[in-house]
């Protein structure tokens, strides 16, 4: 009899948004959703679910890994009760990773069904996961936590939040879904920076040991000349040596500000 509620997947884009919804919000339809499943209220949870499906993507606030859980389960819940068990185990897997103290309760589940033994078996630990570019503005989230890749065995939140740590776009992806498009800082340009700076590394520690040997070749008393020529050449390639670095440093940062269009 739950064979259209798949539908109720899919998300509502940003631009939709007629409101900004509160966290809290989505909580409580959530919490609304699964006492529904629990009375076998069908037209209920649909309706529970059916809000929640379209208050995450206009979400004022960062989501808590908690929260990301529970919608999660509950998205698991409704692909399950529509025969769709490759989605469902899916949202599962995310539910399970995120709180793996959890357990269904006979509630929803009793005790040896199908469902729940296969949700005590799925994994605690995190599978594969991606490192996708770093935003120009903000920062990304995945579940409600700041890490720095995607898991992509499993369906994920994700949210680009700004400087401010307001969300710009949130939405539930897919393990085969690309991201939302963001703004990104080239990869060229991190790899630029990190040459950039180590180049300017080299050159201050350079430019330390001339002067060490430049304090040794005027502090010595009755040098030989040989030491007075050995201490001069050092000194000398010291300081060229650190001049060259620091050049090869600006103008390496200078080639990440131009591909970057901007510092």
């Amino acid at each position: 009899m739950w064979s259209w509620l798949w539908l109720l997947a899919v998300q509502a884009q940003a631009q939709d948004c007629l409101r900004v919804a509160a966290p809290g919000e989505v909580a409580a339809t959530l919490e609304e959703a699964e006492a529904a499943f629990a009375q076998l209220e069908e037209a209920a949870f649909l309706d529970r679910m059916q809000r929640a499906s379209l208050l995450v993507p206009c979400v004022a606030e960062p989501l808590s890994p908690g929260l990301s859980a529970t919608y999660h389960r509950m998205q698991g819940i409704l692909l399950y009760s529509t025969e769709r068990e490759d989605l469902a185990m899916g949202a599962l897997a995310a539910a399970r990773v995120l709180q793996p103290d959890y357990q269904l309760p006979d509630s929803l589940f009793p005790e040896g069904h199908e469902l729940r033994v296969a949700f005590d078996e799925l994994p605690l630990e995190e599978g594969a996961s991606w490192r996708p570019p770093r935003p120009k503005q903000g920062r990304l989230l995945f579940d409600g936590d700041e890490r720095p890749a995607r898991p992509t065995e499993r369906p994920t939140l994700f949210q680009h939040l700004d400087d401010a740590g307001r969300p710009l776009r949130t939405a539930y992806v897919q393990p085969a879904e690309p991201l939302p498009t963001y703004a990104a800082v080239p990869r060229r340009r991190n790899r630029l920076l990190a040459v950039g700076a180590g180049a300017l590394a080299a050159s201050a520690a350079m430019y330390g040991g001339a002067w060490a040997t430049r304090s040794a070749f005027y502090g010595s008393e009755e040098p030989t000349l040989e030491e007075l020529q050995r201490q001069r050449a050092l000194t000398n390639g010291l300081w060229g040596g650190a001049l060259a670095t620091a050049g090869v440093g600006a103008v390496t940062i200078g080639g990440a500000i131009l591909v970057s269009g901007g510092p």
